[in-house]
């Protein structure tokens, strides 16, 4: 059967890939972003649960707390592409998030003898585990994805980030209000990754003809239509430098995410600036602020659909298309242009009101 008319089957293990792939990003984000609702819960008992210790920690101490799983994610990057080569996504992958909840279990006895300056150290350990882990996600989706379904394959899975994102706030916000309380956060986190590396392990495969489950007729579907041949996948092939770093797309690609980032983490801190919020409790702005992050959603799923179509119909349905997208990216900047305005004039009322206790409180 030839690749033309061999579409392999509608669901098989290229989706279990994806959804492996959905799971663990869900996972380590809900590791990575439940530090602000943590820090939150230990440093205002009363708007949680009192029967845990609580500190006196300062904003500058907070900070420190906030940015250190990025002195350690940084650092691993470029290894994780490595190590990825090296070992393959299967082995790194595992190890990665493993560590990760290592890291998330091992916290509340940290902080317990160390205070916030343990639990800087814990956390760029955890970010040192987790940045292997995108890497290994872009090559496992590159060898697993069919070229016609690469963008909803690859779109489905970086869902999790919302999900993690939203999980993150509102399953955190919960748990330090039960009788877990704080420490339940990071116990909860690593039960979580745990959890989904027994999946991992399972199911998953570095290339799908080393799958156990995977049908011949997909595995047939697959490497033909990466025109991948039997020695493939021991080949190793150099990576183009000069070419990447001298490419107009991949530099507005890299830009556009540096941009993105900064949004999509100050999730993590957003808890905090919403502590001395009179109208709602620990648990509800935890809900309040996991929802907007909801809308990406739309824009993640939406979008690639329409533009495997407008491939599909031709110029003018691209145009269409590109019309949606210019159409997409303005609303959404609108949104968080908006958001974070009427964020930072909600944050200035606030600080004004709470001086003279007008706000609700005594």
């Amino acid at each position: 059967m030839t690749a033309e008319t061999n579409k392999g089957p509608v669901l098989g293990m290229r989706h279990v890939q994806a959804l492996l792939i959905f799971l663990n990003i869900t996972t380590v984000f809900i590791g990575r972003l439940n530090v602000g609702v943590s820090v939150v819960a230990m440093t205002n008992a009363e708007t949680t649960n009192p029967n845990f210790p609580e500190y006196d920690w300062t904003e500058a101490e907070k900070s420190y707390i906030l940015s250190s799983f990025f002195w350690g994610y940084i650092l691993t990057q470029f290894l994780g592409g490595y190590l990825c080569k090296r070992f393959g996504v299967k082995s790194v992958m595992f190890w990665g998030v493993f560590g990760s909840g290592v890291c998330s279990a091992l916290t509340p006895l940290f902080i317990g003898f160390g205070e916030w300056q343990a639990y800087c150290g814990i956390r760029v350990l955890m970010g040192l585990a987790q940045g292997v882990v995108f890497p290994c996600i872009h090559q496992h989706l590159a060898k697993w994805s069919p070229p016609e379904e690469r963008n909803r394959l690859g779109a489905l899975s970086h869902t999790g980030i919302e999900c993690g994102n939203v999980s993150a706030m509102f399953l955190s916000g919960m748990i330090a209000k039960s009788s877990l309380g704080w420490p339940g956060i990071s116990y909860v986190s690593a039960g979580v990754a745990f959890f989904w590396c027994t999946l991992w392990f399972v199911f998953a495969a570095n290339h799908p003809t080393e799958s156990r489950f995977i049908g011949e007729n997909e595995l047939i579907y697959i490497e033909s239509s990466l025109k991948h041949n039997e020695s493939y996948h021991a080949t190793i092939i150099p990576i183009p430098w000069k070419a990447i770093w001298t490419s107009a797309p991949f530099l507005a690609l890299l830009i556009v995410r540096c941009a993105e980032l900064g949004t999509e983490h100050s999730a993590g801190r957003d808890p905090i600036l919403y502590e001395r919020s009179p109208r709602h409790g620990h648990e509800e702005q935890c809900v309040l602020l996991g929802t907007p992050i909801l809308g990406h959603v739309v824009h993640v799923v939406y979008l690639p659909s329409r533009s495997r179509c407008a491939l599909g119909q031709g110029l003018g349905v691209l145009d269409d298309f590109e019309k949606d997208l210019q159409l997409h990216c303005l609303l959404d900047s609108c949104c968080h242009f908006g958001g974070h305005w009427l964020f930072g004039q909600g944050t200035k009322e606030l600080r004004d009101c709470s001086d003279d206790h007008q706000c609700g409180r005594e």
